[in-house]
């Protein structure tokens, strides 16, 4: 049984710690995504925010951190349990779902954000940020170029946040 002595929880957190074993397993965060509470034995326990929002400096929501690595089971639960597809970078070093995930060359979870609604356009953090598609092209990941494209991925920014 999970217990913890604090009303608001980061999945984000136990994410890093489930993603850092050698063979991961989602049982432990399951309840906490499912049912939103911290001890899902009791019924007035903390809710867990699957939603909450990163840090400043590099931060990762629990879906953004559990598409970097790609753990298909992990990111599939959070879709399910209501992750936001579209939530913002951090300001510094942040990337959205549909950015990590292109960035770490991952297209058949691209096509999943692209089938829950992900904005292929989304902006990118305000420092050393990039879009979908530039971090798709910095690292040679030409399917997934496609992909964004087919999808309506601007191919021209408006020269204010462009990756150089």
């Amino acid at each position: 049984m999970l217990l913890f002595s604090i009303s608001k929880l980061s999945l984000r957190y136990l994410i890093d710690s489930l993603l850092a074993r050698p063979n991961p397993s989602v049982r432990i965060v399951r309840p906490l995504v499912l049912n939103r509470t911290v001890d899902p034995y009791q019924p007035n326990s903390p809710t867990a925010d699957i939603n909450a929002p990163t840090s400043k400096c590099h931060g990762r929501t629990a879906l953004q951190a559990a598409l970097e690595q790609g753990h298909i089971e992990l990111i599939q639960l959070l879709l399910n349990g209501g992750a936001d597809v579209n939530a913002p970078p951090s300001y510094i070093r942040g990337v959205t779902a549909i950015q990590a995930t292109a960035i770490k060359g991952h297209i058949t979870v691209v096509q999943l954000l692209l089938d829950y609604g992900t904005d292929v356009n989304a902006a990118p953090a305000v420092h050393e940020g990039r879009t979908a598609l530039e971090g798709a092209a910095e690292h040679g990941r030409i399917d997934i170029l496609q992909l964004l494209i087919n999808a309506g991925a601007r191919t021209i920014g408006d020269g204010q946040n462009t990756y150089g």
